[in-house]
C-alpha cells in the first residue's frame, strides 16, 4: 500500500520498523485505508486509536495478534462491491491518496468515496447536523 499511496518514491523497502510517516509516507488517509485494509484482509477489530499510536507495522502486527474477532452486526456493510458496483476503471495516475479521492468524486459523483465507522461516524453524523442548521439559520437571516 506504500506503493500505491507514493508512486513517485520508486520501490519501497518495507520491514516491520518502518515509519509508517517519515519512511513509508502515510498521512492520516493513508494510515485509516491501512488499518481498514488491515482489518479487512485479517477479519479483526482493531481500536481507532491504532490510527495516531502506530509508528510500525510491528505496533500494527502486534495489534492484530490481540485484536478479537471482527463484531458483524445489522447494518454493517461487509462487501462494499456489491453496493458499490463495477470499477471500469482507477484512478493511476493520482499520486495520493486526496488525489485518488479527487478522481473519485470527479468520475463517481453520486458515490460514497469514504466508509466512517465508530465514534468517527458519530462526530461526524453531529458535525453535518450542526453545520446545515447553521445554514438553514443564515438562509432566513
Amino acid at each position: 500500500m506504500a506503493q500505491e499511496i507514493r508512486p513517485d518514491r520508486g520501490e519501497i523497502r518495507v520491514t516491520l520498523d518502518s515509519d509508517l510517516d517519515r519512511d513509508l509516507g502515510f498521512d492520516s488517509l493513508g494510515r485509516t485505508e491501512l488499518l481498514l485494509r488491515v482489518e479487512r484482509v485479517f477479519s479483526v477489530s482493531l481500536s481507532e486509536s491504532l490510527l495516531v499510536q502506530a509508528e510500525t507495522p510491528a505496533h500494527i502486527w502486534r495489534a492484530i495478534e490481540e485484536a478479537g474477532p471482527e463484531q458483524s452486526g445489522p447494518g454493517v456493510v461487509r462487501d462494499l462491491a456489491s453496493v458499490l458496483g463495477p470499477v471500469e476503471e482507477v484512478p493511476a495516475q493520482a499520486a495520493t491518496l486526496s488525489k485518488v479521492l479527487d478522481w473519485h468524486v470527479a468520475n463517481h459523483p453520486d458515490r460514497s468515496h469514504i466508509w466512517l465507522a465508530g465514534w468517527l461516524a458519530g462526530w461526524l453524523a453531529g458535525w453535518r447536523t450542526a453545520a446545515a442548521a447553521r445554514r438553514q439559520s443564515a438562509t432566513k437571516n
